[in-house]
């Protein structure tokens, strides 16, 4: 099993019984692993791009990842 595709995409993008539209970030340099508000254990791959659900973006972009449009 390949852990940094389980990890770079967000495990459950349904929320109180609707769904979240997943956005992707890009993790700043240096970073191996993150958390995001809902409890995820993120692992930065490579290319830093992770994808979470849109409720778990804003704790990430505050801590300086970027948004990939």
């Amino acid at each position: 099993m390949d852990e940094t595709n389980i990890c770079s995409k967000a495990s459950d993008p349904v929320i109180e019984g609707r769904a979240q539209a997943l956005v992707t970030l890009r993790a700043p340099e240096g970073l191996s692993l993150a958390y995001t508000l809902s409890g995820e254990r993120l692992t930065i791959p490579d290319d830093r791009l992770v994808q979470v659900v849109e409720s778990d973006a804003p704790g990430l972009l505050g801590a300086g990842f970027t948004r990939i449009e």
